[in-house]
């Protein structure tokens, strides 16, 4: 992060200067800022002689050592406060501190070269990160800051104990920082935490899943920050919409507060009525599930009311390295039995090239993804699959086919699932069949979405990467994204055919991505039959509130008239109308964002 360059996204108005970030955690909050830094150490080459080498390896070995006992001491007490799948961020990063990749290059470096281990350690930690630069996939890429995390608390310790403690005070703070590393996150005082707002990371970031927990407003990415800060003095952080306000006026503050006030109230009775099974005004009973992308969001999807998770994103879990069958099977295993007897739908590693030793690839959305990528990858794939089907006894759990192309790979795929039953036969362990299902994010699988569901035991339309492949727009490229319109009336056939399809057949099947999050949408897909959504957990309250208001013959009406519209305009007018003009903020483009 640069910090000289100026906020592209910024502008100053009598309310305050106004710099925008990625939304990271949905809240608003008004509170003086605190700065948060952490103490950066200076690493200087120093040679040693050979006969130092032992001594330094033993130094370096001694600071792994101490942050074990510090990750152990935060992931106990995330554990505590807030259960064991938060607490598993923290236990990710104690079992980075074995991996062979880090301590054994470490001690490479010190013995081969002869230098001191903070030299060491930097050279390492840089070749580690410039490998998560290369990679396409952004969740991945936000993985990075994993890695610093530990590398930094390493360099602390062979420093010596000086790590600050973390800010604390009277009254609630947002805490501001360039970067605020998830294990220093854990140890804030949350209960005096009214926001966090950072120059770097992003909505995956784990001290944002954190913030998401603990029900914190999080604002990330955003450029500027710092050097407008103005530490002590009043700031606005606005997580629904990205927002940063340094310095408001009276009126802002007066503003945000009633605002605030209002969204705790709404958010209170929201919470309260998702807490039973959602169903439309005339009684037909529809799933709101939530999407996962790390364990640790399982509580708060809970606490919205979730019936269920559609769609466990698991390449989180591959972001250092791809964990063994054992590491997978806790995870899945302890998911199952929290949701029990609902639903757990977990999707198979969506990986890129560069995971299986492959060279990048210069467009890796239209290369080896999903099951294509699997299929070439059988020992990562039939690992995850073992795993999959032991976790199966301990509750509803079903494994899902990401990129499926059509009829022949999904095929391809079911043969690798054939092949762990066996070796799992054959070791005599206690498994489970799972149901099998394709995830319908191609428009070749779309269009032989009849096909698909005589084989399939489900079907998952995942609408964001549908749009961007439908419509040939890269739905992170600001210069194409208002091509990718959710609401063109190709995508609405699209989706109309693929009910129809899993319908006529009985294939059960579910929405997921933004589009199922979108007030205004919901009425539309209901309209076309889909009966269960996946979604991400912040929306599920809303989801079902809107669903209670939806009267099903008019719903259909309404989505019968709207194929017939020509452009996603009119479509749009179309559902303004419906819903009486009132449409929810961020309903403008259900295809952008980050989804399914």
């Amino acid at each position: 992060m640069i910090r000289g360059a100026a906020p592209p996204a910024s502008r100053r108005h009598r309310s305050g200067l106004v710099l925008r970030g990625e939304a990271a955690a949905p809240g608003i909050a008004v509170a003086r800022a605190v700065l948060f830094e952490r103490l950066v150490v200076p690493v200087f080459r120093l040679a040693i002689s050979r006969r130092e080498t032992a001594a330094e390896i033993r130094r370096f070995e001694e600071a792994v050592g101490e942050a074990e006992r510090q990750l152990e001491r935060i992931r106990d007490s995330t554990l505590a406060a807030l259960g064991k799948d938060p607490a598993y961020l923290f236990e990710a990063q104690r079992l980075m501190l074995r991996d062979p990749l880090l301590v054994d290059r470490v001690r490479s470096e010190i013995r081969e070269r002869r230098v001191n281990a903070e030299w060491a350690l930097r050279s390492v930690l840089q070749e580690l990160e410039s490998v998560f630069d290369g990679l396409a996939d952004e969740y991945l890429k936000q993985r990075k800051g994993e890695i610093a995390d530990v590398g930094g608390r390493l360099l602390q310790n062979l420093a010596g104990p000086t790590h600050p403690p973390p800010e604390r005070g009277d009254r609630k703070q947002v805490v501001a920082a360039e970067d605020l590393p998830p294990s220093d996150a854990a140890e804030l005082d949350w209960s005096r935490t009214s926001g966090i707002v950072m120059e770097a990371g992003g909505p995956t970031y784990h001290t944002a899943i954190l913030a998401r927990t603990h029900d914190v407003p999080c604002v990330t990415g955003v450029r500027g920050l710092l050097r407008h800060l103005r530490i002590g003095s009043p700031i606005v952080v606005d997580g629904f919409e990205g927002i940063v306000v340094v310095g408001p006026s009276r009126d802002t503050l007066l503003d945000y507060r009633r605002r605030r006030v209002r969204v705790r109230e709404r958010r209170r009775r929201l919470r309260a009525a998702a807490a039973g099974r959602a169903a439309t005004a005339d009684g037909e009973e529809v799933a709101v599930m939530a999407n996962l992308d790390e364990p640790g969001e399982l509580d708060l999807a809970r606490r919205n009311g979730a019936d269920g998770v559609g769609l466990f994103r698991t390449e989180g879990l591959a972001a250092r390295e791809i964990p063994d069958e054992e590491e997978q099977f806790r995870i899945y295993r302890g998911l199952a039995e929290a949701l029990r007897p609902d639903p757990l739908v977990i999707r198979a590693f969506d990986l890129d090239a560069t995971r299986i030793g492959r060279a990048p690839e210069p467009n890796p959305a239209l290369g080896l993804r999903g099951v294509r990528l699997l299929a070439q990858a059988s020992t990562i794939f039939e690992t995850q699959i073992r795993a999959v089907l032991r976790a199966a006894c301990f509750g509803d759990v079903r494994f899902l086919f990401p990129m499926v192309g059509g009829l022949e790979e999904y095929r391809a795929a079911r043969t690798h699932v054939n092949a762990a039953t066996r070796a799992l036969r054959h070791r005599r362990a206690e498994f489970r069949p799972a149901p099998l299902g394709a995830m319908l994010e191609v428009p070749s699988a779309a269009a032989t979405a009849d096909h698909l569901a005589d084989e399939a035991e489900f079907l998952s339309v995942g609408t964001n990467d549908l749009v961007q492949y439908l419509f040939g727009a890269d739905r992170a490229n600001e210069r194409v994204a208002q091509v990718g319109d959710a609401l063109h009336p190709a995508l609405l056939r699209t989706i109309r055919f693929t009910t129809r399809m899993a319908a006529r057949r009985g294939t059960p099947l579910t929405v997921c991505g933004e589009m199922a999050a979108d007030p205004l949408t919901i009425p539309l897909l209901i309209g076309f039959g889909v009966r269960s959504f996946s979604l991400t957990p912040h929306a599920v309250p809303e989801a079902k509130r809107i669903v209670s208001g939806i009267h099903t013959a008019e719903a259909a009406e309404l989505a019968r008239a709207s194929v017939h519209l020509t452009t996603a305009r009119r479509v749009r007018a179309r559902l303004l109308r419906q819903a009486g003009g009132r449409a929810s903020a961020g309903s403008n483009r259900a295809g952008g964002g980050a989804g399914a």
